[in-house]
């Protein structure tokens, strides 16, 4: 709910300065797990990719990262490739769309993709791309689902190889599940549209650029438009940052010649018994 939250607001133009970035990020900290993963909760969760890809959202939507070992969240992202090259949702699961979006976007987010070698990152941009039906699948053998569109369409996008896709037969798709009388887009042809599917269609014909559509920024699934707003308050807040440590720096200097001057104008003993 924190990702999408901070997501939201910084959609909605907000400033985000009525968050504390300091203690999200500390309770983002407090629920990483000793094998890198983060839970949801202090109260304890399910810890799995899902929740490394937020964790890694929300830290780089605040410009901040304190106490999040970096290190070991990439240790265990690597450690959930499956034979098949695609990520898993947690150690020994299985490949699946979504999870290996989470994957490639939290290692974007947290300034790590570029440590994947050239041949690992061919083989998953294979796997993402065999996900191709018509519209996209989340794993072998599985229907196709308008949603993924968004979840393999922004995996390729991160990695730079969405234009290998089939952009006519993922249109055509993802229309097809149109509801032209109710609105929204489904899951499937012919089935209940939802905001969920509708969303995600929208993504998916968006960085196909269809007329229209707002461009979206694919690791932090918010708009470019919001994207570069972040931006700009990340840039704000560095000058905030550095000003703050110029004033505590002239402080301390200040305070340090204070000292120096009340040590130097004690009087001698012998001035005054005289």
């Amino acid at each position: 709910m924190t990702y999408t939250g901070i997501g939201i607001l910084a959609t909605l133009g907000d400033d985000l300065s009525r968050i504390n970035r300091k203690s999200i990020v500390d309770g983002v900290a407090a629920v990483q797990r000793p094998d890198g993963s983060f839970s949801a909760c202090v109260d304890g969760s399910e810890n799995d990719m899902r929740f490394v890809f937020c964790a890694a959202a929300i830290c780089h939507m605040l410009d901040y990262w304190g106490n999040v070992d970096k290190e070991k969240m990439f240790e265990f992202i690597t450690s959930c490739i499956r034979y098949d090259n695609g990520f898993s949702q947690y150690l020994e699961g299985e490949a699946h769309g979504g999870t290996t979006f989470c994957a490639l976007a939290a290692l974007e987010l947290s300034g790590q993709l570029h440590r994947l070698d050239v041949t690992t990152i061919e083989n998953i941009k294979r796997w993402l791309i065999f996900r191709q039906v018509n519209g996209f699948q989340g794993r072998p053998n599985k229907a196709v689902d308008t949603c993924y569109s968004f979840w393999i369409g922004a995996a390729l996008r991160i990695l730079g190889a969405f234009e290998l896709i089939d952009y006519e037969e993922n249109r055509a798709y993802i229309m097809e599940t149109q509801d032209s009388i109710v609105g929204g887009f489904s899951k499937w042809p012919q089935s209940t549209t939802d905001p969920f599917h509708t969303y995600f269609g929208l993504c998916g014909l968006s960085f196909m650029n269809e007329p229209g559509l707002s461009a979206v920024m694919p690791s932090l699934n918010i708009s470019m438009r919001a994207y570069n707003r972040l931006k700009q308050l990340h840039a704000q807040w560095q000058v905030e940052s550095t000003d703050d440590r110029f004033v505590s720096s002239n402080k301390s200097a200040s305070s340090k010649l204070n000292s120096d001057e009340n040590s130097t104008s004690v009087t001698s003993p012998l001035i005054e018994a005289q």
